[in-house]
């Protein structure tokens, strides 16, 4: 037993050791060191992408789209981005996404604003994640960036704390195929043409003491699984999606949600000055068996 215990202290030491920290304080820098097992300091100012277009570490490959390039972070795992002041992470382009990371794991990023230098429409929003595990961003801003602040495509374990989204045209989130998703004590704002919050086939995302206000939307606030009348798809399954201890307030929306239950299901929330008619909370067990059914 004692040897087994000396193996695993070994183990975590190596792998401890493993994590070089570097600290930048430019733009070239910052896409150089861009690589697995490592912590990326980051000095305060902006850092423009699109000033190094091609540049980077091997894990930095840039997309062609419409107005510009945009960078994809690919197969990277044990990586932490921390910005040290006002760190703004911004990209020319207003048709591509500012920050995209493929086939990533465990990766956080705090302390960070990402953004567009001008915002755009139809395509390319802030964050997009691609077939990602193990993200975590704490006390970041996405802001006024083309089209929805964060999207998620085939990912598990993302958890967003502390975060500021805002001033995106078109929505806030889009979250496809992805399960265990956590949204806390963040922050959704200034934002909104189309469905603010659209989520398909998810399993288990919570938003939890999160503040939703001055949003505008003609559309739903959480639309889930809409297939928009293709009658031909098969219809999406999301499960455990679940609002609790939020706050809504002054958001000129026409519909809360497109679904209610069981998909969708209400704590505790506070609901003030908003165009949409007011839900009511998911009744508990208690409540189901008390009730009568006519």
């Amino acid at each position: 037993m004692r040897v087994q215990t000396i193996l695993c202290s070994a183990l975590m030491l190596g792998s401890l050791s493993a994590q070089s920290t570097i600290t930048v304080t430019n733009t070239e820098e910052f896409l150089n060191a861009i690589g697995s097992n490592k912590t990326i300091v980051l000095k305060e100012g902006t850092y423009n992408l699109s000033d190094f277009e091609d540049k980077g570490s091997s894990q930095v490959t840039w997309l062609d789209d419409y107005d510009g390039k945009q960078p994809k972070i690919s197969e990277v795992s044990n990586l932490k981005l921390t910005g040290k002041g006002n760190v703004r992470i911004l990209v020319k382009p207003r048709y591509t996404w500012v920050f995209i990371l493929e086939s990533c794991k465990n990766v956080s990023m705090e302390n960070i604003t990402f953004g567009h230098t001008e915002g755009g429409y139809c395509s390319g929003g802030v964050i997009d994640l691609e077939y990602c595990e193990n993200i975590k961003m704490t006390n970041c801003k996405l802001f006024g960036s083309g089209t929805y602040g964060i999207q998620m495509n085939y990912c598990r374990n993302v958890e967003v704390t502390g975060c500021d989204v805002y001033k995106c045209t078109y929505g806030l989130l889009i979250l496809n195929y992805s399960k265990y998703i956590q949204f806390t004590k963040t922050r959704f704002r200034e934002t909104g043409e189309f469905d603010l919050i659209s989520i398909e086939d998810c399993d288990t995302v919570n938003f939890k003491s999160c503040v939703f206000e001055k949003n505008t939307a003609g559309a739903y606030f959480f639309v889930i699984d809409n297939n928009y009348g293709y009658e031909y798809e098969i219809a999406a399954q999301s499960t455990g999606i679940t609002i609790n201890t939020c706050t809504f307030r002054d958001n000129d929306v026409t519909q809360f949600s497109n679904d209610f239950r069981p998909k969708l299901m209400l704590g505790d929330n506070r609901f003030e000055r908003n165009t949409f008619p007011k839900p009511l909370p998911t009744p508990t067990r208690a409540e189901k068996k008390n009730s009568y059914d006519y």
